[in-house]
Order: structure tokens, then sequence, then C-alpha cells
């Protein structure tokens, strides 16, 4: 009698396994979900990057009108022309590094 009891005793490892599956058997349970998500997020940041990079295009529209009028003020010898100017080429800079950061944004897709 006593042997048997041993034996009943001795199995319970076997069965700890399944009870207790390793964090690798976790992980093929969820990585089929997070490969959905992480798509759709991926194709949810590129349709807002497409949005952005038509704003910017809006925008340096905008700045080249900005360039022609203070090219006109200047010719016309206005003496707001340097302040056009002063915009203009402020805005210019920001644009290129609104460029340079929306292209960088669009590599890292």
């Amino acid at each position: 009698m006593v042997g048997s009891k041993n034996r009943v005793l001795a199995s319970p490892t076997k069965h700890t396994n399944t009870l207790n599956p390793t964090p690798e058997g976790l992980v093929n349970l969820i990585m089929p979900q997070l490969r959905v998500k992480i798509k759709e997020e991926i194709m949810s940041l590129q349709e807002n990057l497409d949005h952005l990079s038509t704003a910017a295009c809006d925008i340096s529209q905008g700045i080249n009108a900005l360039e022609v009028m203070a090219l006109g003020l200047f010719y016309a010898r206005d003496p707001h022309a340097e302040g056009f100017n002063a915009l203009y080429n402020y805005l210019f800079d920001a644009n290129l590094e609104l460029r340079k950061h929306l292209d960088a944004c669009w590599k890292a897709i």
C-alpha cells in the first residue's frame, strides 16, 4: 500500500506543464492578434501622414504666395516689403524643417 501511494504522488509533475504553460506557449496564442493590430495601426499612421502631407502642401502654396507678395512689395518700394520678406524667410525655413521631419516619418514606416 505504501508503494501505491508513492506512485500516485509522483505523477502530478507531468500535468503541471499543461496547467501552467510556458511564456513561449502564450506568445504563440497572442501573436496573430498583435500582427493584425500592428498592421491596422501602421495603415492608420500612413493615412494620417497622407493628410499631413496634404496640409504641408497647402502651407507650401501659401508660403509661395507670400513670396510673390513680398517681391511685389519690394519692387513697388513699399515700406512693408521687409516685413513680408522676413515673414516669408521664417516660414520658408519652417516649411523645410516640416518636410524634413515628414520625410523621416515616411521612411520610418
